[in-house]
């Protein structure tokens, strides 16, 4: 079985450049220190949570990892401003209930496995310290999945 993830990928990362939070948005992990806050999008896991006659149900699970350099000051700053833009991040998500195309929906409260959850961590990227929150977004989304024998 194969997954089109290319178009939820395109839709966390179009969503989250449109909505302002977060200046620098990118598909893949950065590959050098970040200058301003940046929003890093990667595919977690994909699954098959129920299938029809003619289509899949699937969970895209993908995070979104915002990164900030730790070693601005002050440091409390860049704790709030994480928290902010991971607090509306998952508001809006949770209110807006899909993100267009074959997204169904946001699998919030974990039906299918992960739950819509933030996990905070440091991570270094060329030298430099960044501080780290993880977006768990778990997409319900309808019949990307083809079937291959």
């Amino acid at each position: 079985m194969a997954f089109d993830v290319q178009a939820t990928l395109e839709s966390v990362e179009g969503y989250l450049s449109a909505s302002g939070y977060i200046p620098v948005t990118m598909v893949g992990h950065p590959k050098a220190p970040c200058e301003e806050i940046t929003g890093a999008i990667y595919m977690q896991g994909t699954t098959v949570a129920a299938l029809t006659l003619s289509t899949t149900v699937e969970v895209h699970t993908v995070m979104v990892r915002v990164l900030e350099n730790a070693m601005t000051l002050p440091v409390a700053d860049i704790e709030y401003r994480l928290a902010r833009i991971a607090a509306q991040v998952s508001s809006d998500l949770a209110g807006d209930y899909d993100l267009a195309g074959s997204i169904r929906n946001i699998d919030i409260g974990g039906q299918y496995g992960a739950a819509l959850s933030t996990e905070w961590g440091h991570v270094e990227i060329g030298g430099q310290v960044h501080r780290v929150v993880d977006i768990t977004l778990p997409l319900v989304v309808d019949g990307s999945a083809t079937m291959v024998a």
